[in-house]
């Protein structure tokens, strides 16, 4: 990475609270390596973090998307595109090095908008008025420069998000295949006319390098003290990268199911895929760009060997309470999905 040459790491004052945040600029562009980082800080880490990260070009999808469905498989093979699952939820994101990410990861639970706050007022100190729209964007004149989502781990937070500055749009573009019926509900045609750089809003030169080094300088300026990234800590990382976030099993998964069923609803897209046998549902995927709060595995779990009836399935659902795991979803629109891939 490039705003501190090593992995470094800041410590300084959480905002206006009486805490401490850690500020990582991490030195890899490797997407495997990144994302461990992540779920290494969030799981095995005490402290607050605040991550800045770049990705060599790679797609970097939801912890709840089927890969197959979310990227042009064509394009990706072409030119040897990583792709690789996040642990949070949300829709599938393009990453190369015109783009920024930042993370925190915090004890307690993820403000979205204060944690927003570093970002709009970083943008706005150059002159960009930038503000929080939706479930998890952030828009520069009605277009969207920064996807945010989040995850909860034993008390601790993960709120990340993408800052596109200069990215290859065009290839972003080409790479994703995203939900149309998404697009329409932002009434647009196509990803490329719906997202912006924000270099496309600045008057002077911007870079990730000038970007990112003023973010950590805001939050150095609440507090600071700077080391360097222990040997334990990278070995820790591999470790995490090389039997979880480089596997294909976490990355492309058991996806081979015979029926499916798509809705777009308020939580977000739902995809169902489903295997059943002698009236009873044998195995079952739910994919989908929501924001899951729980471990969806739980809830395919639960659903396993139910029968294959409305009033079955909602009970197994309300019994499991489904909006522990997907906000926003009732277990009479989850049921519905389910029956209608019959």
């Amino acid at each position: 990475m490039i705003f501190i040459r090593q992995n470094d790491i800041i410590k300084s004052n959480r905002f206006s609270e009486m805490s401490f945040v850690f500020i990582l600029t991490l030195g890899e562009s490797d997407p495997f390596f990144n994302l461990s980082a992540e779920e290494y800080f969030l799981c095995e880490k005490d402290e607050d973090f605040f991550l800045l990260w770049q990705n060599e070009p790679c797609i970097v999808i939801g912890r709840n998307q089927n890969a197959a469905d979310e990227i042009n498989g064509g394009y990706v093979r072409a030119r040897s595109l990583p792709v690789v699952r996040r642990m949070t939820g949300g829709g599938a994101v393009y990453h190369d090095r015109g783009n920024l990410n930042f993370s925190f990861i915090i004890n307690g639970e993820a403000d979205r908008v204060e944690l927003c706050r570093p970002v709009i007022d970083v943008l706005r100190s150059i002159g960009v008025v930038a503000e929080i729209s939706g479930r998890n964007d952030i828009l520069v004149g009605g277009r969207k420069i920064s996807g945010t989502a989040m995850c909860s781990r034993g008390g601790r937070s993960l709120f990340h998000g993408t800052l596109l500055i200069n990215a290859d749009l065009e290839a972003m573009s080409e790479a994703l295949k995203p939900d149309e019926t998404k697009l329409m509900g932002h009434g647009v045609k196509s990803v490329r006319s719906r997202v912006a750089n924000l270099s496309e809003y600045t008057k002077e030169e911007v870079s990730p390098d000038i970007i990112g080094a003023m973010l950590a300088e805001y939050m150095s300026e609440r507090g600071g003290e700077r080391y360097k990234l222990g040997e334990s800590d990278i070995k820790a990382i591999e470790k995490l990268r090389d039997s979880k976030y480089s596997t294909d099993e976490w990355n492309c998964g058991a996806e081979r199911l015979q029926k499916s069923e798509r809705a777009r609803l308020g939580c977000g897209t739902v995809y169902i895929k489903k295997k059943t046998a002698c009236g009873r549902i044998e195995d079952i995927r739910i994919f989908g760009d929501f924001m899951n709060s729980g471990d969806i595995s739980k809830l395919e779990a639960r659903l396993r060997g139910t029968e294959l009836r409305r009033d079955e399935i909602i009970s197994a659902l309300e019994e499991a309470r489904v909006e522990k795991y997907i906000p926003n979803l009732t277990a009479d629109e989850l049921a519905d999905i389910i029956i209608k891939s019959e």
